[in-house]
């Protein structure tokens, strides 16, 4: 049923979708060519605008500004190995003028890889968050060899979180808030939320803005897509799209991964609650579930998921079903009925970090032969063995028969993505681009391929279709919690005025040491403070990490008049990533009345280094005031937060008078920060302060 979810419940956020400008920035570089070096600062915020002060440096005796942020600048005259603070250079000795250079604001580098995918040609596509999808010819040399799809080729926006190249050899690319684009050989079409919405020419698509995953059904040549609002499904014999929600029997509408089997039974892998399975004989009607558990488990290896965290999904040729996760590696033999898991070799020191210390009886044994607990992605190879992705320790080669690595590869790197070739791997990687094996040769074409068709933009729901989703929402269970999960909104950003907190917002660590807090008198209650495990003396900071900024995924601050990137932040950073926590916990007390209560990520310097690890899982808790005793009580909802380069919204539905603890888990990964907490009121009781105008 088209957009059944995303039309009727986008007031609510799950498809709420902000109109944005994309902004088409020239940018003046000068170079200086006289055998010295010409310094760029890339102070500026993501490259949204040019710093209000231009870099100055005294040449000739002459005053020469450079504007441009590194990212802009043509590879070959940027020098990644060198850097000074926020300053970095390159150098030209070959001539003796300064040369003016324009470079556009697509000319990106393929750095941070999140996605790749071969054609029937042997052309390799590869998705990157920042500089939309890259196309590798093999039978070309050197720049030649590559070439750039932007928004100015009609893509929907400048990232590709997934791509997939379907039966017909069209390529799916999937974005950050413009649902999902496809390529025929002959032009981009893009296919969003609502058709026309931020483009004219966009058609609708997915009930998603956001995408996190395509993958392609062998038998019938489907696409599925998974999106912030459940899977959609395009038929490639009706030339239709269908919808997979909640509602259908999903766990969650928040899918990270699709795998297919030989037979077109589907594995689909959330991001927090397990593995979702359905057979194409009965038309994935009937969905069964197999979840991890909610604490990590103490041991290298075991029965079950190890969690319920799913980074991707992978089915062998042998029909193994295999699960990367946050917490080892697992795998199934019986089509996903039960499993197995071994864990990395950081699993005992991630046992003794945890809040409250091992299980008294808890001893280290040997089992766990991962580089790294946490696995980021699959991928086989011609003679069965897994190349499995860490975040931290690069990929490796197991025989999982063998229960032992054989190889490992691109160490030290963030892996995204892999793609077995005859020659070895290929590896993405988020921030050092892409490995090719050489050599990696074109298949050979009998002829050209005819263009195929662009698939046809989804059609609205019927009356008849609308009628029967009321029903079935209307015959939904009733509620056992006060809280429940609304869904995340990707498009948004920093523009939070007129959405959000309309009743309270606290724009975190606007005024640091303090907040900058937006209310009207009305009893709410925001505090954030630092997780129970945290030693004496440390607390939470109140951190500004630009002070002014025209990127627009910071949020907009009504009380200095432009947009600061600020944030509570819980000194992760100074504790062991095997270390659980400190973590930020969030109170808020609500009167009488449903609200929604949302909190905005943004991962500002998500580029760099350990900033780019940061995966958090989210908790709404009951209030207990001892957080050590809520550390290990009851979670009403859980949902999670990663890859928030882009912003993000995570929202949720509480109703008062309450007060809830939400619980932001660092999860292993880096500093856990959250800039916003904003409070709308739905329903309830009116108050006096109800009826006053809000400038809003």
């Amino acid at each position: 049923m088209r957009e059944r979810l995303g039309r009727i419940l986008i007031g609510l956020g799950a498809a709420a979708v902000a109109v944005g400008l994309v902004l088409f920035v020239g940018w003046t570089v000068y170079r200086n060519v006289l055998g010295g070096r010409s310094w760029v600062d890339t102070r500026s915020s993501g490259g949204a605008s040019a710093p209000e002060k231009p870099l100055v440096r005294r040449s000739l005796n002459k005053l020469q500004p450079v504007y441009v942020p590194l990212a802009y600048v043509p590879r070959a005259y940027a020098s990644e190995d060198r850097i000074m603070s926020d300053l970095r250079y390159v150098d030209d000795d070959s001539r003796m003028v300064w040369e003016k250079i324009e470079a556009k604001r697509q000319r990106g580098e393929a750095r941070y890889v999140m996605s790749m995918a071969a054609d029937p040609r042997g052309w390799i596509w590869v998705g990157c968050e920042d500089s939309g999808v890259w196309r590798y010819d093999p039978s070309r040399e050197g720049a030649a060899a590559w070439k750039q799809f932007t928004a100015d080729d009609g893509l929907g926006d400048d990232n590709a979180y997934a791509v997939a190249v379907d039966l017909q050899g069209r390529v799916w690319a999937g974005h950050l808030n413009h649902g999902v684009s496809v390529y025929n050989g002959a032009k981009w079409q893009n296919y969003e939320v609502v058709g026309g919405l931020s483009n004219p020419n966009s058609l609708s698509g997915p009930l998603g803005e956001r995408v996190f995953a395509i993958a392609v059904c062998p038998t019938d040549g489907d696409v599925w897509i998974a999106s912030s609002c459940g899977l959609a499904r395009y038929s490639a014999a009706k030339d239709a799209w269908s919808y997979y929600t909640r509602a259908e029997g999903l766990p969650s509408d928040q899918a990270s991964a699709i795998a297919f089997d030989a037979e077109g039974n589907i594995f689909v892998g959330t991001q927090c609650d397990g593995i979702a399975m359905a057979d194409a004989k009965d038309q994935y009607k009937s969905w069964r579930v197999v979840g991890g558990p909610d604490r990590m488990p103490t041991d290298p290896l075991g029965e079950g998921l190890p969690t319920s965290l799913i980074n991707d999904v992978l089915v062998a040729h042998d029909g193994t079903v295999y699960a990367a996760t946050t917490t080892g590696l697992a795998w199934s033999q019986d089509k996903g009925r039960s499993w197995r898991y071994v864990r990395g070799k950081d699993w005992a020191e991630k046992v003794r970090g945890l809040y409250g210390g091992p299980p008294q009886s808890w001893s280290e044994r040997p089992g766990g032969y991962l580089a790294e607990d946490y696995v980021t992605c699959l991928a086989e190879d011609e003679k069965g063995l897994i190349w499995i992705g860490h975040r931290q320790k690069g990929c490796e080669l197991i025989d999982p028969a063998a229960g032992k690595a054989l190889k490992r590869l691109a160490e030290w790197k963030f892996v995204s993505r892999l793609v077995p070739t005859a020659g070895g791997p290929m590896i993405g990687s988020y921030g050092d681009g892409q490995e090719l094996p050489k050599p990696l040769k074109p298949i050979a074409a009998s002829s050209e391929a005819a263009v195929p068709p662009l698939p046809a933009g989804a059609k609205p729901p019927t009356a008849q279709e609308l009628r029967a989703l009321q029903a079935k929402i209307e015959q939904a269970p009733a509620p056992t919690t006060r809280a429940a999960y609304l869904g995340p909104d990707w498009s948004t950003q920093g523009d939070w005025m007129g959405r959000y907190g309309r009743h309270r917002a606290v724009l975190c660590a606007a005024n640091s040491p303090l907040n900058h807090d937006v209310g009207f008198g009305e009893p709410y209650f925001i505090e954030g403070k630092i997780g129970p495990h945290a030693p004496p003396g440390d607390g939470l900071r109140h951190w500004v990490h630009w002070l002014r900024t025209d990127n627009r995924k910071s949020l907009w601050n009504p009380f200095v008049g432009y947009r600061r990137q600020a944030e509570w932040d819980d000194h992760g950073e100074a504790y062991a990533t095997t270390f659980e926590g400190p973590d930020l916990w969030i109170k808020v007390g609500l009167p009488e009345g449903t609200y929604r209560v949302s909190l905005y990520f943004f991962n500002k310097d998500g580029h760099g280094e350990m900033n780019r690890w940061r995966d958090f899982v989210l908790n709404v808790r009951p209030c207990d005031p001892d957080r050590a005793r809520a550390h290990f009580g009851p979670v009403l909802l859980r949902c999670r937060i990663r890859q928030f380069w882009g912003g993000c919204y995570q929202q949720f539905l509480i109703s008062g008078p309450s007060e809830h603890w939400v619980h932001v888990q660092k999860n292993g990964s880096f500093n856990t920060i959250c800039s916003g907490v904003f409070i709308d009121k739905l329903a309830g009781p009116q108050t006096v302060t109800d009826r006053m105008p809000r400038p809003m």
